[in-house]
């Protein structure tokens, strides 16, 4: 017997699946032979894939009348391009591919609001009776353009018959197994393209033979996992399929025969569910109006999961539209006075929120909406990442205030945003972006806004630490006491012998939250948010996962068939149950890059921070993951071309993985990094990356947090290569914020080895002078310098500020130009009480 459905047209459950899949642009058609069989074209009419082969398998037996023939479709149109002669060919592919004119319903069937749609088609027929734009298989795809395409695009895999006709050198002729496999080596964007929607949408083959178009689509090696019960993949027949055929079907994937009994009722039947789908009301941005918040009451097992599963608290987002809130919510100091909240809030139009990563951002966002729950507001959590259509819907809003958390949106569209503020302002809108310090492309689109002083007036940026200052944890203490839930640790001061005098003991909010997992009982709740990573097999695969889990919060079925994750790693997703679980993709987070039906989330950031910190730290365990980010860094590569301006859009994506501060999250001891771990990344990144200026920045920075002389000079090496290659390739550097943050590192990185050497190498004193001169005079780096939580200096910071404490007292004996002392102390102690 076969588990496949075969299910009649008419039948009600398949209408009410077609037309949420259509609602959703989940439903996507492969076009094949049959849908443009036996329409008139130039001088013939289009042959199925069967009639093309007995007129090949004829020109063959002129030349070779005596052989007998193979039935693979593949193997004939090889032998048949080798042997038979050119200019025969154009004429046939001239005769009956070119200028198809279809019947008015399959026109009609062509102006379904379709997303976009592969064929397996050379001919035009598609695009000469509709308005779908090409992409071609060989075609190196700018993907930049094709963006913009307004996702009417038709993905012609077999080639193009127009193409092949006009150019002597094409290779738009494509109906060999060894043609096909080449082509889509050749172009990683469109098999990725097709590995996700085969593996996580709602793929319809249309019109396609079984023996010859589909099994040469399933050659391929599709990578990637969705659970069965979240898609359902169609084959559309009028033909009854005997229980051999259906095994074969099944084993590409398919579970859903529709039969029918003639394609022209299919193809208006299609229209129809169209027609009803348009009805449903869908509003994407409603999705984010005004929801509800409401708190958790008091109580040890009512809260300790928010602590465990950092995304409760949207449980009920999708389905109620509301955000539950752990009872131990608190509010952050930068709440508490009123003059400076009115001015920093309430009368800007542009407000930011950034920090590290778990400083409490989120949290701020929400209570931020409590102030304003007198206006509309439309709060975007880091769940989802919008697309662009999305993002214009938004920026159209009157009277609103918009909340964008972290990782909702990104570079291009806060430049989008920047290039639509006047309009913004004047629909008396305020924005709310909420940032990780480590998002420095975000943070560097930003700085266009401070290009204008009138723009510049309607903006504040905020920095939210993650360490709470003693009233802070004061006030959640007394919470979580009421809930019988761990505390935190009070920040306290430690007297050192030594030249830095006091240490900063205070742990950030992570610290805070592993020390109340560990000393939390185990329980039926704790085991299954706090599964041991060291109990499970994780092979390469798996640790690709979950980097990329901890890197951006989530894993589409588009990043499984990037990344080549092979379909064990479905069985590990949900195996971490509730830690991590498939879901499907909302319409309004899908693009043209990303096109995912399905995704997975991680439900417990925590867990995944905590266990990866663990698993770093057994030696045994550092090879896998830096092979895990050579095989991350090395998919991305892949995907784009191989000249300065592909390069520079794979570094981009490559960033999001190899940033220090990102790295040092994901691989903590206690509160400090794992440098071991770290080290070894990057040192195996050497190769791929050595012509990357970000690459040697962060590497940079990855050694510039030790006292090591030797790392230390390592380090100036790479942050000086780093900032010399982008003077050289960016034509305004100077406005970049990577550049103003390598030329804080180099200062940082002098400051220390000058230090290190008691001040007593004039050399060193003379160039961390200088190298922080030009860093200040920047003023986003003068951010660096400001007490991280309001009373001590960050750890990044402590060199330079020694520095231009010991200059402002002894500058005169290594001859520095007091001016620049002056003017360097100056700004520090505005900045910094530490400085007196």
């Amino acid at each position: 017997m076969s588990d496949i459905q075969v299910v009649p047209m008419e039948n009600e459950k398949l209408k009410k699946d077609l037309i949420n899949f259509m609602n959703s642009n989940r439903l996507i058609p492969v076009i094949g032979s049959g849908f443009s069989r036996s329409s008139k074209a130039t001088n013939g009419i289009v042959p199925s894939g069967q009639d093309m082969k007995i007129y090949m398998i004829a020109k063959l037996k002129e030349k070779f009348p005596n052989e007998k023939f193979s039935e693979d479709f593949s193997k004939i149109a090889q032998q048949y391009e080798n042997h038979c002669d050119i200019n025969d060919r154009k004429k046939y592919l001239s005769n009956n591919f070119t200028n198809v004119q279809l019947e008015w319903y399959k026109r009609d069937f062509l102006k379904i609001n379709w997303p976009y749609m592969y064929t397996l088609n050379i001919d035009d027929a598609i695009e000469s009776n509709s308005d779908f734009k090409v992409v071609l298989p060989l075609s190196e795809i700018n993907q930049e353009y094709e963006a913009i395409l307004n996702n009417r695009s038709i993905y012609k895999i077999h080639g193009d018959v127009k193409h092949y006709l006009l150019y002597k050198e094409s290779k738009m002729y494509i109906f060999s197994q060894t043609q096909y496999l080449n082509s889509l080596k050749q172009n990683n964007f469109l098999l990725n393209k097709i590995s996700t929607d085969i593996r996580s949408n709602s793929v319809m083959f249309i019109g396609c033979s079984l023996s010859d178009e589909i099994d040469l689509l399933y050659s391929l090696n599709i990578h990637g996992y969705t659970p069965s019960s979240m898609k359902t993949t169609y084959y559309v027949t009028d033909r009854e399929i005997s229980l051999l055929q259906q095994k074969d079907l099944e084993m590409y994937g398919i579970d859903t025969i529709i039969k029918i009994e003639s394609y022209e009722d299919f193809y208006m039947y299609l229209n129809d569910i169209n027609e009803m789908a348009k009805r449903i009301p869908t509003s994407d941005i409603d999705n984010f109006l005004n929801p509800r918040m409401i708190y958790e009451q008091e109580g040890y097992n009512e809260n300790i999961e928010y602590i465990y599963k950092s995304n409760k608290i949207y449980n009920d987002f999708e389905k109620k539209k509301s955000i539950k809130l752990p009872n131990f919510i608190i509010q952050r100091e930068l709440f508490n006075k009123q003059e400076d909240f009115r001015i920093n809030f309430i009368d800007k139009n542009l407000i930011v929120i950034y920090g590290h990563r778990f400083s409490g951002k989120t949290y701020f966002l929400i209570n931020l909406m409590r102030k304003l729950q007198n206006e509309n507001f439309f709060f975007i959590p880091s769940l989802y990442k919008i697309n662009q259509e999305t993002l214009n819907s938004l920026i159209n809003v009157e009277n609103a205030t918009l909340f964008f958390d972290t990782g909702s949106i990104d570079e291009m569209q806060i430049e989008f945003i920047y290039n639509k503020f006047e309009k913004v302002i004047k629909n008396n809108c305020r924005i709310v972006f909420s940032l990780d310090s480590s998002e420095k492309e975000n943070l560097n689109a930003l700085n266009k806004f401070r290009t204008s002083k009138e723009i510049e007036k309607t903006i504040s940026i905020n920095y939210l630490d993650n360490k709470f200052l003693n009233k802070e944890v004061l006030e959640i203490n007394k919470k979580l006491d009421s809930n019988a839930i761990g505390r935190f640790r009070e920040n306290k001061e430690i007297k050192q012998k030594t030249k830095q005098k006091i240490k900063n003991n205070s742990l950030t909010v992570l610290d805070n939250i592993f020390e109340i997992v560990r000393s939390a009982p185990k329980n039926d709740l704790k085991m299954s948010y706090f599964k041991n990573i060291h109990e499970m097999e994780i092979d390469n695969d798996r640790m690709i996962a979950l980097i990329i889990l901890a890197t951006k919060n989530r894993l589409s079925a588009h990043d499984m068939s990037l990344y080549k994750l092979n379909e064990s790693i479905g069985k590990f997703i949900e195996m971490l149950e509730p830690i991590s679980q498939f879901e499907y993709t909302n319409s309004f987070e899908k693009n043209s890059s990303d096109h995912s039906g399905t995704k997975v989330i991680i439900n417990s950031k925590y867990w995944v921070l905590h266990e990866l910190g663990e698993f770093s730290l057994l030696k045994r365990n550092i090879p896998l993951i830096s092979r895990a980010y050579k095989n991350i860094v090395e998919s991305i590569l892949n995907n784009y071309s191989s000249d300065y301006k592909g390069r520079r859009q794979a570094a981009k994506k490559i960033s999001e993985f190899i940033k220090f501060d990102v790295i040092n999250d994901i691989f903590p001891k206690e509160s400090k990094g794992s440098l071991l771990v770290i080290k070894d990344i990057y040192v195996n990144l050497e190769q791929l990356l050595k012509d990357d200026y970000q690459y040697f920045h962060q590497r940079a920075k990855s050694l510039a947090w030790t006292n090591n002389e030797e790392d230390l000079q390592n380090a100036l090496i790479y942050a000086t290569k780093s900032k010399h290659d982008m003077e050289i390739e960016i034509r305004e550097y100077k406005i970049k914020f990577s550049y103003m943050h390598v030329c804080y590192t180099i200062a940082s990185i002098l400051a220390k080895l000058a230090q290190i050497h008691n001040y007593k190498d004039k050399t060193y004193i003379e160039k961390a002078t200088n190298a922080i001169h030009e860093a200040l005079e920047f003023d986003e780096n003068l951010n660096y310098l400001k007490p991280s939580d309001g009373q001590h200096i960050p750890r990044g910071s402590q060199a330079i500020v020694e520095l231009i404490k010991h200059i402002s007292i002894n500058g005169k004996e290594y001859g520095l130009n007091s001016d620049i002392t002056n003017e360097l102390f100056s700004k520090t102690r505005q900045l910094n009480r530490y400085i007196k």
